[in-house]
């Protein structure tokens, strides 16, 4: 599959599991395996847009879930990543 495809899918997979992370615990498995499935497609593409957009999605599910530490030092990557690129 090529680059800009797996860019994609990676993108839509941290959509999805910060969409589905708002139902909380009851699904927090589900989203967990998503943000693992998303990570190991990104691992390979090394596109800091990418990782940028993982670590978002982190932040995003711990701040629904009151992890405020983990919630800021994900947002605080996400930016770093985004500026860089």
């Amino acid at each position: 599959m090529p680059p800009r495809s797996r860019r994609r899918i990676c993108r839509a997979i941290s959509a999805e599991a910060a969409h589905l992370s708002i139902y909380g615990e009851p699904v927090a498995a589900k989203v967990q395996a998503l943000i693992d499935r998303a990570e190991s497609i990104a691992a390979n593409l090394h596109d800091p847009a990418v990782t940028g957009m993982l670590h978002l999605t982190k932040g995003i599910v711990a701040q629904l879930r009151g992890l405020w530490r983990q919630t800021v030092d994900e947002c605080d990557r996400a930016e770093e990543l985004f500026q860089s690129h």
